[in-house]
């Protein structure tokens, strides 16, 4: 039951990210993502990334007090996070996918939100799992999306 209940919860978590994302950019009417907005936009990006994926791993925490289990939710949130992220770059930009895409899309999501899982599975303050997990999860998203779009 925790397998598909943490994988609906990565796939309602992107939802939400993209959700929150596409308002954002409205709202401040890019049209075009240029160079000059692109480094605040894939700041902004990753953060509303993990922290929806904090909710949710947040929530999933409330639900199971088991270590294992907040470390393998946490695990799987990412992959169906993941999930909906490969299925939207799929439909965009098909031909141009490398494997390595693919397989860079999945790593970071499960890594991100498996790091927050283990702070969240922490028996720390409210404060310190928030500032830690979405700061750390957030940190290594930056320096994905950086080396995918500035060296890669």
């Amino acid at each position: 039951m925790i397998i598909l209940k943490s994988i609906f919860y990565g796939i309602f978590s992107a939802i939400g990210a993209t959700i929150f994302q596409t308002v954002v950019v409205i709202i401040l009417g890019v049209k075009t993502i240029d160079t000059n907005h692109l480094t605040s936009i894939l700041i902004y990006f990753a953060l509303l990334e993990e922290l929806f994926k904090f909710i949710f791993i947040y929530k999933l925490g409330t639900e199971t007090q088991n270590f294992k289990e907040i470390i393998s939710g946490s695990l799987l949130i990412g992959l169906g996070f993941s999930l909906v992220e490969l299925t939207f770059k799929t439909l965009e930009n098909s031909e141009n996918l490398l494997y390595l895409d693919y397989l860079g899309i999945i790593l970071i999501h499960v890594l991100t939100a498996g790091i927050i899982g283990i702070f969240i599975a922490q028996k720390w303050n409210t404060y310190i799992k928030i500032i830690l997990g979405i700061g750390t999860a957030f940190i290594l998203h930056i320096i994905y999306n950086s080396l995918q779009i500035y060296i890669f």
